[in-house]
């Protein structure tokens, strides 16, 4: 071959390192000086296989694909068995396409070949270097399950990447290096982290799943009314156990079902777990109904013959009315009747409270008077126009039998029978004096034939 060998010794060795033919000379020289030569052609054939590693690029990712193909393969070439560098190895006979590997942590790696032929003899190596640099997605959470609304911290703790987005579900993206996640609805959340190194171009993404559980659907009470003094049962379901409040105000503050007797408006409060530990809660506001109580209402009283009377109640919470009386009244269901008796009449009420727990019964009567008299007990005959004329003020009245005015030495001084008429102050035509006090002496008769004498002191006022 190529190779000049000088030695003393006949016996001679050298080794072939590639295929081929292979020319052999030898010169002989003896110590004189004298020399001889021996030239044959393709004197030695050496035979074996023949490849080399092919190989794109030698720098890269974690995870990613590296094709590793071979070249300059001679027809000897027939096991070709690769390591990795990362311990992990690959057999392949006649290999005619690319094989693929990607390594999992960054480093520097020796990738080896041995090539053999088909009888695993004549091995022949080849080898490159990869620089490995790690490109991993990576983030914690710091909850994967919970109750709405569920508060998740993401943090990233990617290893060699430039930039990141996040997916969380299939709308929403985000390029912060962390996340704050506010899950107010209940579901399973698929949340991705993919990154990419900016030098290199890799990229790697990590998934994981959120799950917001679904709280508990109460269902408790209407909203209702009760009768003071009455107990009633409140009842919720949904949950697996549960809380009521106020507390005190319950027979049983953990029963789906407890008792209740309150004598005042209460809402109660219900918050139900369920097994996730999710809390729900409910209201039941349950309203007090105490007996109502009249606030006005009229005395038994007397009014004239033919007279109508306005009547007016008042209670203490919105009630129904029903009025029963053997006499007029302008409604039976009313606050305010109009009642016009014809004699003495009883009025009978009955009220009672919207949901039905009160009823109450009360009455005032009417009694009817044959006729009124008012009799003034001073008067100012000074022609002002008011109060001028002393007489009576009558009402259901027929006529006036007489009405006689005595000074205070007992003298007559006026009569009069005309129901219309009166006294002007006059004594036998001059006015008498100021402050004067006189006696008065009256008697009426009504329409049903009934009299009435009245006696009293009349004074004359400036």
């Amino acid at each position: 071959g190529a190779r000049l060998i000088s030695t003393s010794n006949p016996l001679v060795q050298h080794s072939y390192l590639t295929p081929g033919n292979y020319d052999v000379s030898l010169v002989v020289t003896t110590s004189f000086g004298c020399s001889s030569s021996l030239q044959l052609n393709d004197y030695i054939d050496i035979d074996g296989p023949v490849a080399e590693i092919v190989l794109d690029d030698h720098f890269g990712c974690t995870k990613e694909n590296f094709a590793f193909s071979v070249g300059n393969v001679n027809q000897a070439a027939h096991n070709f068995n690769w390591d990795f560098g990362d311990g992990i190895t690959n057999n392949v006979i006649k290999q005619n396409k690319p094989i693929y590997h990607s390594y999992n942590y960054g480093s520097d790696y020796t990738v080896t070949l041995l090539v053999s032929d088909d009888q695993g003899l004549c091995v022949k190596s080849d080898q490159v270097h990869i620089g490995i640099t790690e490109v991993t997605a990576k983030f914690s959470v710091s909850d994967t399950a919970g109750c709405p609304p569920l508060i998740a911290h993401l943090i990233n703790n990617s290893i060699g990447s430039g930039s990141q987005i996040w997916r969380v579900g299939k709308n929403e993206n985000y390029v912060s290096n962390n996340l704050d996640l506010n899950l107010l609805n209940s579901g399973v959340y698929d949340i991705q982290l993919e990154i990419w190194n900016d030098t290199l171009h890799c990229r790697d993404t990590v998934s994981k799943k959120i799950e917001v559980f679904s709280p508990p659907v109460l269902n408790a009470n209407n909203d209702t009314a009760i009768c003071i003094g009455d107990q009633i049962s409140l009842f919720v379901q949904g949950g697996d156990s549960y809380s009521w409040f106020p507390a005190n105000n319950v027979s049983d503050a953990t029963s789906n079902s407890p008792t209740t007797l309150i004598n005042q408006n209460t809402q109660f409060i219900v918050f139900g777990e369920n097994q996730n530990q999710c809390v729900s809660s409910d209201t039941i506001h349950v309203e007090v109904i105490e007996k109502p109580t009249l606030l006005q209402f009229p005395n038994d009283t007397v009014i004239p013959d033919g007279e109508e009377l306005d009547v007016f109640i008042e209670t203490s919470s919105d009630v129904k009315i029903e009025w029963e009386s053997m006499g007029f009244i302008s409604c039976d269901d009313c606050y305010d009747p109009v009642v016009i008796p014809n004699q003495l009449t009883i009025y009978n009420l009955n009220f009672e409270d919207n949901a039905g727990c009160f009823s109450v019964d009360t009455s005032f009567t009417v009694d009817i008077e044959d006729y009124r008299v008012f009799i003034p007990n001073t008067f100012s005959p000074n022609n002002d126009g008011l109060n001028d004329v002393f007489m009576p003020v009558t009402h259901g009245v027929e006529r006036l039998m007489y009405m006689y005015i005595y000074d205070s030495w007992g003298s007559l001084v006026y009569e009069n029978k005309d129901l219309d008429a009166g006294w002007d102050g006059t004594i036998n035509g001059d006015l008498a004096q100021a402050n004067s006090l006189f006696v008065y002496k009256m008697r009426v008769v009504g329409f049903s034939g009934k009299t009435s004498e009245y006696v009293g002191e009349i004074k004359i006022v400036e």
